[in-house]
C-alpha cells in the first residue's frame, strides 16, 4: 500500500482548481480558495496534513461549507474533528437521515454505533501496532462494541476505512476483507477518542497505564496531542486535571528533553483554546529549557527543541515565553543573545509584545555582531505588519539611509514584509530613493515593498519607477518590478505598462516572460487590447511549459474579451500539449471564455479531455462544459461527465 503525498506546488494547483469548479455556485470561490491557501500555509501542523491528497480534498469540501479564516484557534485536533462531522453528515445523507438543523453533539448521536466502533479498533489497531486491519481484529472489536457487522455493515462505511486490496468499484466496505484507515492520523485521532473516554470511566486506570507506558514513545505522539486537543470541547474537558497530572507524573524522562518536548507538542494544541490549571505550569516549564539550550553548549539539544517550536502557532505568543526571550536578548552573553534569536526564529508565526521589539531594535543598531544582526533583522520580517509601531517604522526609516549596503537591502526586505502599514508619503518616497540604490539588492527591496503595498503606492511616481526598473540590468529587480506593476492592478494598467510588458513577453530568460504573462493576468480586463491578446497567443507557443500554462491563465482572467477564432483555436492546439499543466490550463480557460467558446470543435475537443490520464485535466474539462452551458447539454457529453465521475468515485 503507497500512498503519495503532494508537494507545496501540488497543494496549491489543487485548491485553486477545486474552487476554479465552483465559480458557479459560490461567487467568491477564487477568493475562498485564496484565503484557505493562506490558512493553511499559517498553520504548519494542518499544512503538513494536507499534503497528504485524501486530507487536502476533505478539507477543500469543508472550506466550501465553511469559513475559517477569522478563526484564530483551528487547531489539528479541531480540523479532523471537522472532517468527521462533515463525514457523518454525509453518512447521514446517504441513509435519508435528516441532519442540516441539528448540531454536532446530535450528529454524533446518530452516528454513536459507528463512531464508537472506529474509536475501538483504532485504539486496537495502534496498540497492535498495526495499519492493516485483518478481519481478526474487527472480530476482536465487534466482542467488545457488542456490535455485528453482519447486522450493521454500515459501522464500516462512514468513509474512513478503505478495504485492502479491493478491487472492486463498489464503495461498501466488507468485513472478510483487510482494511486500513484512509490516512493514519484519522487511526490516531479515533485513538485519541478512545483514550480519553477510558480515561472517564471506572477502567480509568487502563487509560492511565497507557500514558505511563507510551508518553515518550514517538510512534504515540499524535494519539496524545489529540488527546489534549480533545480536552478544549465540554465533552471532554472534566478530564483536563487527570491527563495533565499523569502526564506530569511518575514516569519522568531522566534527561528531561523528550518531556519537554512532549508538553510543548500537547500543550500547543490547547494553548489559545482554553485556560486550564496546570497552563501556567506547563508554560513555565518551557521557558526553563530556553534558558537551559541558550546557556548552554549542546547544539543537539537546541535543534530537538527546534524542531518541536517550529510546529507550534501560538506558545510563542504567550507573555511567559516572550518574557523570557527578552529577558534573554537583554543578556550582554553573545552566545545566549544568538541561541536565542536562533530559537525565536523558529516559531510559526510571532505576534510581539511591546516589550519584545525594543530588544530587536537594539541588536540591529551599529556596534553588534553581523551575525547577531542579521538573525535580529530576519525577526522583524518575520513578525511583518505586526511590528509596525512607530518605533519601528522610524528605525527602518534611519537604516534606509545608512551608509552599509547590507543594512539598506534588509530595511528594504523587512519593509516589504510589513507592506501596506508602509504606505505613508515618507515611506513611499524613500522607496522611491532606494529604487536608484547601487546595491541591487537594495533595489530589489524597494520593489517587492512596493508591491506589497500594492494599490495604495499607485501613484505616477510609482509606476514610473517601476517602468524604469524593468529595464534594470539586474534580472532580479527586473522580476520583482513587473510582479510590483502585477500587485498594483488595474491601476497600473497605463499604455506605458502594457507596451513594457509586451516587450518582455519576448524577453530571453523564460522567468521574465512568466512574470510578465501573470502581471497582464493580475491588470485583467484593462489590459485585454489586440496587441495583449496577440502577445499571448505567441506565449501560448512558448518553448517552455510554465510561460504557456501563464498564457492560458492570463488568457482566462481576461475571459470573453478574449474570445477570438484565433485564441479559441490556439488553445484547441493547448488541449493536445505534452504538459498536464498546460492542458489542464487551456480547459479552464474554455470554462472562463463560457458561452462563446461553445463551437462543435471545442466540445469535441473538451469531450476527449475528459478522457485524459490526469485527473486535473478531467476535471478541468468538466467544469469547461458546465460553463458553456446548454450547448453541450447533448447525449454525448452527458454520458462523457458521468463516466468521468464514475471513474473518479472508483
Amino acid at each position: 500500500m503507497e500512498i503519495t503525498g503532494f508537494t507545496n506546488d501540488n497543494i496549491a494547483k489543487y485548491v485553486k482548481q477545486f474552487f476554479e469548479q465552483m465559480k458557479d455556485e459560490m461567487e467568491d470561490a477564487s477568493i475562498k480558495g485564496q484565503n484557505l491557501l493562506t490558512l493553511l500555509k499559517s498553520n504548519s501542523s494542518i499544512w503538513g496534513v494536507a499534503h497528504i491528497p485524501v486530507n487536502l480534498e476533505l478539507i477543500c469540501s469543508l472550506w466550501s461549507d465553511n469559513d475559517w479564516s477569522k478563526t484564530k484557534a483551528l487547531s489539528i485536533t479541531a480540523l479532523y474533528d471537522s472532517i468527521i462531522e462533515w463525514l457523518c453528515r454525509r453518512h447521514l445523507s446517504r441513509k435519508n437521515v435528516k441532519h442540516e438543523q441539528k448540531r454536532k453533539k446530535a450528529v454524533y448521536e446518530l452516528c454513536e454505533a459507528e463512531l464508537h466502533f472506529l474509536e475501538v479498533l483504532a485504539f486496537k489497531a495502534m496498540e497492535s501496532n498495526t495499519i492493516i486491519l485483518p478481519p481478526k481484529l474487527l472480530a476482536e472489536t465487534e466482542k467488545e462494541t457488542k456490535y455485528s457487522l453482519d447486522k450493521q455493515p454500515e459501522l464500516l462505511n462512514i468513509g474512513i476505512l478503505k478495504s485492502y486490496g479491493n478491487t472492486s468499484t463498489s464503495n461498501q466496505v466488507t468485513s472478510e476483507q483487510q482494511h486500513y484507515f484512509v490516512h493514519l492520523s484519522f487511526q490516531e485521532h479515533f485513538a485519541a477518542r478512545h483514550f480519553l473516554k477510558t480515561l472517564n470511566t471506572a477502567n480509568k486506570q487502563e487509560a492511565i497505564n497507557f500514558i505511563n507506558d507510551h508518553k515518550y514513545n514517538q510512534r504515540f505522539l499524535l494519539v496524545f496531542v489529540f488527546a489534549s486537543g480533545l480536552l478544549a470541547q465540554s465533552d471532554y474537558a472534566s478530564l483536563i486535571d487527570r491527563f495533565w497530572s499523569t502526564m506530569q507524573g511518575e514516569p519522568i524522562d531522566l534527561v528531561g528533553l523528550k518531556h519537554v518536548k512532549l508538553i510543548i507538542e500537547c500543550t500547543e494544541e490547547l494553548a489559545d483554546q482554553t485556560v486550564f490549571p496546570q497552563k501556567l505550569n506547563l508554560l513555565q516549564i518551557i521557558a526553563e529549557w530556553l534558558d537551559i539550550c541558550t546557556k548552554s553548549h549542546a547544539p543537539a539539544i537546541t535543534a530537538n527543541l527546534i524542531k518541536s517550536l517550529a510546529h507550534t502557532r501560538s506558545l510563542g505568543n504567550t507573555s511567559i515565553i516572550q518574557k523570557a526571550f527578552v529577558h534573554l536578548l537583554l543578556t550582554e552573553n553573545e552566545q545566549t543573545q544568538d541561541r536565542a534569536l536562533q530559537i525565536l526564529l523558529a516559531f510559526h508565526t510571532i505576534e510581539p509584545l511591546p516589550d519584545l521589539l525594543s530588544p530587536l531594535l537594539a541588536l540591529i543598531q551599529p556596534g553588534n555582531l553581523r551575525d547577531i544582526s542579521s538573525k535580529a533583522w530576519e525577526t522583524l520580517r518575520k513578525i511583518g505588519q505586526k511590528a509596525a509601531t512607530n518605533e519601528v517604522i522610524t528605525a527602518l526609516l534611519n537604516a534606509l539611509l545608512d551608509q552599509e549596503s547590507h543594512v539598506r537591502t534588509r530595511a528594504c526586505k523587512t519593509l516589504a514584509n510589513i507592506g501596506e502599514k508602509a504606505a505613508t508619503n515618507e515611506f513611499i518616497a524613500a522607496l522611491l530613493n532606494a529604487l536608484q540604490d547601487q546595491e541591487s539588492h537594495v533595489r530589489w527591496g524597494a520593489c517587492e515593498t512596493l508591491g506589497n503595498i500594492g494599490e495604495k503606492a499607485a501613484t505616477n511616481e510609482v509606476i514610473t519607477g517601476l517602468l524604469n526598473a524593468l529595464q534594470d540590468q539586474d534580472w532580479g529587480v527586473r522580476m520583482r518590478a513587473c510582479a510590483a506593476l502585477g500587485n498594483i492592478g488595474e491601476k497600473a494598467a497605463t499604455n506605458e505598462v502594457i507596451t513594457a510588458l509586451l516587450n518582455a513577453l519576448q524577453n530571453q530568460d523564460w522567468r521574465f516572460r512568466l512574470e510578465a504573462c501573470k502581471t497582464l493576468g493580475n491588470i485583467g480586463e484593462k489590459a485585454a487590447t489586440n496587441e495583449v491578446i496577440t502577445g499571448l497567443l505567441n506565449a501560448l507557443q512558448d518553448q517552455d511549459w510554465n510561460v504557456r500554462w501563464e498564457a492560458c491563465e492570463t488568457l482566462g482572467e481576461i475571459g470573453e474579451k478574449a474570445a477570438t477564432n484565433e485564441v479559441i483555436t490556439a488553445l484547441l492546439n493547448a488541449l493536445q500539449d505534452q504538459e498536464s499543466d498546460v492542458r489542464a490550463g487551456a480547459c479552464a480557460t474554455l470554462g472562463n471564455i463560457g458561452e462563446k467558446a461553445a463551437t462543435n470543435e471545442v466540445i469535441t475537443a473538451l469531450l476527449n479531455a475528459l478522457q485524459d490520464q490526469d485527473s486535473g485535466v478531467t476535471n478541468g474539462a468538466c467544469y469547461a462544459l458546465k460553463r458553456i452551458g446548454e450547448k453541450a447539454a447533448t447525449n454525448e457529453v452527458i454520458t462523457g461527465l458521468l463516466n468521468a465521475l464514475q471513474d473518479q468515485e472508483s
